[in-house]
Order: C-alpha cells, then sequence, then structure tokens
C-alpha cells in the first residue's frame, strides 16, 4: 500500500483562503498475531512491516533473537493489515503467561503496562567499545535527514537509522 495520500485543501495565507494540495502520511491498523494468536493492534505506516513486526517483538520481550521467529505473513484486508508471525514453541508458552493490554489512544508505547515494573525490564546490552567524534554523528544525522522521504512529503514522521562507523546512514525506517 501507500505510505501517503495527496488532498486538495484550502489554507490561509495573507489574509485569503487559497487551494492547495498537501501530503499527508498514511497510518493504518496492524494487528499482529502469534502463532495464530492475536497479541495487538497498532496504527502504523504500512511500509516495512516486517521490520516492524520484528522489532516490536524483541523490544517487547516476546522472543529473544530473530532466530525464535520461524515465519512472517503480512495480510491485507479492507479494514487493515494483520502481520502473522509463528515464533518458536518456548516463546509462545512465555508469551501465554504474560498478560497485556495494549488498548490506548496514544503510541506512547506505555498503553496497556500494568505497572511501573513492567516500564524499566532489563534489556540485552549492546556491547560495543567504538568511539564516535561529534562531527561523525553529525554527518549521520545529514544523511538520516537526507533520507526521510515521507517526512519531508508531509513533515508528520519520525525515523530511526543504523548509522556505521563513518557517518553512513545504512537502514533507515520511517513511521507516523
Amino acid at each position: 500500500g501507500s505510505t501517503y495520500r495527496v488532498l486538495s485543501t484550502q489554507r490561509w495565507n495573507h489574509g485569503k483562503v487559497v487551494s492547495a494540495m498537501d501530503c499527508i502520511a498514511e497510518e493504518v491498523p496492524v494487528a499482529l498475531e502469534y502463532n495464530r494468536v492475536s497479541y495487538a493492534v497498532m496504527l502504523a505506516t504500512p511500509d516495512q512491516l516486517e521490520d516492524f513486526a520484528i522489532g516490536f517483538s524483541i523490544t517487547e520481550g516476546i522472543v529473544q533473537r530473530l532466530e525464535d521467529i520461524h515465519d512472517i505473513d503480512i495480510i491485507e484486508a479492507d479494514r487493515g493489515i494483520t502481520v502473522r508471525l509463528t515464533i518458536s514453541s518456548s516463546c509462545f508458552r512465555a508469551l501465554k503467561l504474560k498478560r497485556r493490554t495494549l488498548a490506548g489512544r496514544t503510541g506512547c508505547g506505555l498503553c496497556g503496562t500494568e505497572n511501573l515494573e513492567q516500564l524499566y525490564r532489563q534489556l540485552p546490552a549492546v556491547e560495543s567499545s567504538a568511539c564516535y567524534p561529534v562531527e561523525m554523528l553529525q554527518r549521520g544525522f545529514e544523511h538520516l535527514n537526507k533520507q526521510k522521504q515521507l517526512k519531508n512529503l508531509t513533515g508528520a514522521t519520525h525515523a530511526a537509522a543504523w548509522m556505521d562507523q563513518t557517518g553512513q546512514v545504512t537502514h533507515m525506517r520511517e513511521d507516523v
């Protein structure tokens, strides 16, 4: 699916109403299922949903590593998209013991959390002895800003990126 729509709109410009065209970022309901059991419905940009599902699964602690995910199917329907993940039986058993309701009106990431202890779960450390100069980080941000196509069209998305040791952005994802 498309990640944006072009709409006709009206704007106030120097004391007059003028017609204009504007790009609007799309977001759709995305249902995440694990071993055919519904877990959450999120609103997301309908692009690169496999990466979204992998990142969500790891950061939520549903899986520990990529190898715990055996298959990912993306099923588009009239009312949204279902991302169906097949995960290892040990991860699925642990998931059934975990209870979380992800209902809420915002995408802050805290909605449905049952207690404060869940906010401060220990994440695995990322080990690195690398030290990056500020100039290299600034170069990375410049590269990132050039790659944010949806943000540049709509002004309504954020991005996350992976940067190498030279300041080149090697992976970048945008979302509403």
